[in-house]
């Protein structure tokens, strides 16, 4: 198996929007009403940075942030394959939010409250979250985290 973290092309942001998982679609829907293939569009081309992970050549993520000063605005979305690949996972986002927080004091952003997947990921890689309230388009309850 390889496992490698590279810049997001067209081509992954298509194959992720096809694979993408249901918890991710949802959260996308409910905070834009934009489909996967427009939100991964958007999210790239305003964020500083925008990195895929690859495994076997085929996306599992895509990740990027906005440098808002000393802060900065962190996203990921990802494919079911995650699962089946979740020390590489863990290891790689790990350590690419500790070279994010070399550069900004703290990394944020918020989570749809029914996004389980999400909420266990940001609680296992350091993510302190407030209580839900209403946002997005649909003003459904999600939580604002930070990492420091």
């Amino acid at each position: 198996m390889r496992c490698n973290v590279v810049d997001t092309t067209a081509g992954h942001m298509k194959l992720l929007s096809e694979t993408m998982r249901i918890c991710d679609k949802n959260e996308i829907y409910i905070t834009s009403k934009m489909k996967p293939l427009e939100a991964l569009q958007h999210s790239c081309n305003v964020s500083d940075e925008c990195k895929t992970i690859l495994i076997n050549n085929m996306p599992i993520a895509i990740y990027g942030k906005k440098a808002m000063g000393e802060k900065a605005l962190v996203w990921l979305v990802g494919t079911d394959d995650i699962e089946r690949h979740k020390k590489d996972f863990y290891k790689i986002t790990r350590k690419q939010i500790k070279e994010y927080l070399k550069e900004h004091k703290v990394l944020l952003n918020y989570v749809y409250a029914g996004n389980q997947t999400s909420i266990d990921w940001l609680k296992k890689v350091g993510a302190l979250f407030a209580e839900p309230q209403p946002f997005g388009v649909f003003n459904q309850d999600f939580m604002y985290f930070e990492m420091r």
